[in-house]
């Protein structure tokens, strides 16, 4: 009876914390998805001081979230990001906007597969 008790626990933990993360990874990757989406608006126009602020509001979102993250998603994942952010604020420094926009949308792009390939479909089980 204790197994069975012990193991009914385990597993309702065990699936609260991955519902938990799930609904953590939706919000990060909506809020992050928000400023990029500013700043390409941003970037379109040239609007460097308002792309960098945004650029920067979407990066310190990124690595405050990135340090739970780390806990369940794949770090190579994560890394990439980490390097398309890095090399989105030189290239933003040096006035390179069309670099800048396509690295931008890049981000996006990485952000948003990462929340889709993190959801529970039977496609991403298989």
């Amino acid at each position: 009876m204790f197994r069975t008790v012990c193991a009914v626990v385990i597993f309702t933990v065990t699936v609260f914390l991955c519902i938990l993360s799930l609904f953590f990874l939706k919000n990060t990757t909506s809020e992050i998805t928000k400023n990029l989406d500013s700043a390409l608006e941003f970037l379109a126009e040239e609007k460097t001081d308002f792309a960098y602020r945004e650029i920067n509001t979407a990066n310190n979102k990124w690595e405050k979230s990135e340090k739970i993250l780390k806990w369940f998603i794949d770090h190579s994942h994560l890394e990439e990001i980490d390097v398309s952010f890095a090399e989105l604020k030189s290239n933003l420094a040096s006035n390179e906007f069309s670099q800048s926009l396509a690295i931008c949308k890049s981000i996006l792009v990485r952000i948003k597969g990462l929340e889709e390939t993190e959801e529970p479909y039977l496609e991403n089980i298989l």
